[in-house]
């Protein structure tokens, strides 16, 4: 219960802090510290959610549960501009936040997953 409740509540303020990080960081800034904060931000998500997975010990659905959840939470500008009224120019670095931190999210959980044991 405990775990279904923490991934809920860690989706609302991830998706708060995701858009946070998009438009004071990652749109305006240059491209590599675009990269360095896309492989921090799925590195640290996979991270937190192996250590929320052992503290709490949940079962596989929760932990299904848990990995869409952090998922969601990977990709920092989902939901945050309308695709369309996004301009050309800016469509590359639109698909390289959307996309890196949501590949290294699970590249890192599959790591994590047998580095990092109870």
């Amino acid at each position: 219960m405990v775990f279904f409740f923490g991934c809920l509540f860690a989706a609302v303020i991830g998706r708060k802090l995701g858009w946070g990080v998009s438009r004071g960081i990652l749109y305006p800034s240059g491209w590599p510290l675009c990269a360095v904060v896309c492989l921090i931000w799925g590195v640290g998500l996979a991270w937190g959610l192996r250590l929320f997975i052992i503290a709490t010990s949940p079962a596989l659905l929760l932990k299904i549960f848990g990995y869409g959840a952090g998922m969601y939470i990977s990709i920092p500008n989902y939901g945050l501009f309308a695709e369309s009224t996004i301009p050309e120019s800016e469509l590359p670095r639109h698909v390289f936040i959307k996309g890196v931190p949501w590949v290294v999210f699970i590249i890192a959980s599959v790591i994590f997953a047998f580095i990092i044991s109870c």
